[in-house]
């Protein structure tokens, strides 16, 4: 059999039409023709072509029974449907409360009503591109974007790699779009004393959250899981290893323990705030039933102390990045940084990077050496400069 084939392309069903003849297994001369599926490009429908020609030179009968005999009709894999299973046996049993809220809004809002019921094999690279301009051309911020993107990539690869209903992944290489440096607020050393004064002063009983919020750059949420036996008093530090979300307990962001260092400071409050008879097992910053705290119970303290010193944009979350940003300004090194806050990458870190101290010439000057400076004298010789 001549192993030459065919690949044209086919607009009507907007796809590569594979062709070329073949001989059955009793001899007879036949003509394949078939479309290498929606999504395929011109190079993989060729890669197709020699591999059935390969299968056919090497086993005639099960090239027939592969891919000769009519085989019965696939389901198509509604877009919806996959949606539906992918946040039901994937995000609900393996993702946090609040990574399952985050993923069920982006399906909600965004990915189902753009896709509806498509056949998720028909979806193409081409496709996936044009979700992207419409969501930018209708004012989503590339962050949102993005984030769409991260939930597209892991429901394909769900789709292929546990249900084996896909064969290919069009969001996988996909670039994500660039997002500007946002910026953020932060306080520097003085405001930060300003802010916990004003706490002080008018929330008294929120003081020590509050501080422990700006002093060790703790997540909201790791704030309201912290419980007393994560407060190392005799080594001066906090073990990060909880968060919380609407009354349920998981892991940090990243799934990792961390441990931060009190300062002198911290630790006196901290030491000040614990009741007598606290058990190991309690939470440091409980409610006055003893559940969780939530956003709620701290956004008005914030909010109060924030306006106090003429930073009423503030937000809770800023304080984190107070602590980061003084760190940095005080010449703490940037992987120093990271580790404390427990940044999985040192990029997310360099955003603090500007406000590191700028001295440059103190470096160059350093340099030089300690040995006293030499001089020229007669005749070209050197010796040691006189006071």
């Amino acid at each position: 059999m001549s192993k030459k084939f065919t690949v044209t392309a086919d607009t009507k069903s907007d796809s590569w039409i594979i062709a070329f003849s073949y001989r059955d297994a009793d001899g007879t001369i036949k003509r394949y023709r078939k479309s290498a599926g929606k999504g395929v490009t011109r190079k993989e429908a060729e890669k197709q072509a020699a591999d059935l020609v390969r299968l056919h030179d090497k086993d005639k009968r099960l090239f027939v029974d592969q891919f000769v005999v009519k085989q019965p009709k696939i389901e198509p894999v509604a877009f919806s449907g996959l949606a539906d299973r992918w946040y039901r046996e994937h995000v609900v049993v393996k993702l946090k409360a609040q990574t399952q809220i985050s993923h069920e809004m982006i399906l909600r809002v965004h990915l189902v009503p753009y896709f509806g019921d498509r056949d998720c094999r028909g979806i193409t690279r081409a496709d996936i591109s044009s979700y992207v301009a419409a969501k930018v051309a209708g004012g989503l911020k590339p962050k949102s974007v993005n984030n769409a993107l991260s939930v597209l990539r892991s429901l394909f690869d769900f789709g292929r790699d546990v249900l084996a209903m896909l064969t290919n992944n069009p969001v996988a290489g996909f670039d994500p779009l660039t997002v500007g440096n946002q910026g953020f607020s932060y306080l520097n050393a003085v405001d930060g004393e300003r802010y916990l004064a004003a706490a002080a002063q008018r929330d008294p009983n929120s003081y020590a959250i509050l501080a422990t919020a700006l002093r060790a750059g703790l997540r909201q949420g790791e704030l309201c899981a912290l419980r007393w036996t994560d407060v190392d008093f005799a080594g001066g530090q906090l073990i990060v290893a909880r968060s919380a979300f609407r009354e349920s307990e998981g892991p940090t962001k990243g799934n990792r323990v961390r441990r931060v260092a009190m300062s002198p400071g911290l630790r006196a409050v901290l030491t000040s705030h614990r009741p007598a008879g606290a058990g190991a097992s309690d939470l440091v910053f409980p409610h006055a039933d003893g559940s969780h705290l939530n956003a709620n119970c701290l956004k008005h303290p914030h909010r109060r102390a924030a306006v106090a010193i003429g930073r009423p944009t503030l937000r809770f979350h800023d304080l984190r990045h107070s602590f980061a940003s003084m760190l940095v300004q005080a010449g703490a090194p940037l992987h120093a940084v990271q580790q404390l806050l427990g940044h999985a990458d040192i990029k997310i870190t360099l955003r603090y990077a500007h406000l590191a101290p700028d001295n440059l010439a103190g470096w160059v000057a350093g340099l030089d050496p300690k040995a006293a400076p030499l001089r020229v004298i007669d005749g070209g010789r050197t010796g040691e400069a006189v006071a």
